[in-house]
């Protein structure tokens, strides 16, 4: 829709698209659509020659209305558009969320798991440590008992070789 005014001189183009009923495309001073059909040519004559300045100025409102309402109506596209974006966005991360939540769900398990055989194998490591502790002692005990035998052998082997030292002295003096 175009307004033009030059002084005294008015004009008003208008360019409708063909209705459902007919199919002929109206171009001119005016073709307006109305309804479902679009205004005869009579009608567009007499708005012609009844319009008035106002009429113009309602009409290049309406223009920048229509202008306006288009704007907006893009706008709100846009933003649906974005929001649509933003909805795939979050089920995407959701479902990034429940992989994930998944996948924490198994390392917790396996970590109860650890845990629990880390229990375990520290109840065997105290086990074996109070074992150990008893094999120790025992080992000081047996190297003690050790000592004393090789003592007792080594006094043993020295009275032995005294009392044999003796004997072949007595010996070696008979033989001579």
């Amino acid at each position: 829709m175009v307004v033009r005014t030059k002084g005294d001189e008015r004009r008003l183009t208008v360019v409708s698209l063909p209705s459902a009923n007919q199919g002929d495309i109206y171009r001119g001073e005016v073709g307006l659509a109305l309804g479902s059909g679009l205004m005869s040519r009579g009608l567009e004559e007499k708005l012609e020659r009844t319009s008035t300045p106002e009429l113009y100025l309602v009409l290049a409102r309406l223009s920048l209305a229509l202008n306006r309402a288009l704007r907006t109506e893009e706008q709100v596209l846009e933003q649906g558009r974005q929001l649509h974006q933003r909805d795939e966005e979050i089920e995407a991360l959701r479902v990034q969320f429940a992989v994930k939540s998944s996948q924490l769900d198994a390392v917790q398990k396996e970590k109860a798991k650890l845990q629990q055989e880390f229990a375990i194998y520290k109840s065997a490591m105290s086990a074996l440590k109070a074992d150990n502790k008893a094999l120790r002692e025992k080992m000081y005990k047996v190297a003690g008992d050790q000592e004393t035998v090789a003592a007792e052998k080594s006094a043993a082997a020295v009275k032995a070789y005294k009392t044999s030292l003796s004997c072949r002295k007595k010996r070696l003096d008979g033989i001579k």
